[in-house]
């Protein structure tokens, strides 16, 4: 019961800090839901595309969703984070596929750093 106690209590400040915490953890899964549908179907597009223009249109629009889930996974799980690991290398891996071997090299060594962080390497 925290009616009569003071706003410099130790235990309230925790308390009010995790219900904060948990309101922004439940924000980013709506949204990261919602980002990982988007991706879902750019992806699905681009297994489905058949000609050269439309097959680097979609590659574009899923390396875009991808990226944008990446920032939201970060800034929700931190850099250094297997699930920000997997969507780097999914970028790397369509670069690569589009002809972009230096974006994709990039991307690469980006995540293998994320990975070798996460194992502690």
């Amino acid at each position: 019961h925290t009616c009569h106690k003071s706003k410099k209590d130790p235990q309230l400040k925790m308390a009010t800090r995790e219900i904060q915490r948990m309101e922004r953890a439940v924000a980013v899964s709506g949204e990261r839901k919602k980002l990982q549908s988007s991706m879902d179907a750019a992806m699905a597009k681009l297994d489905s595309c058949s000609g050269v223009g439309e097959k680097d249109a979609a590659r574009k629009q899923a390396i875009a969703c991808a990226r944008r889930l990446t920032r939201t996974e970060r800034d929700s799980l931190g850099e250094q984070s297997y699930a920000v690991a997997r969507l780097k290398l999914k970028i790397a891996k369509l670069q690569c596929e589009g002809g972009n071997m230096e974006g994709g090299l990039d991307d690469a060594e980006e995540a293998i750093m994320t990975l070798k962080s996460v194992l502690g390497e």
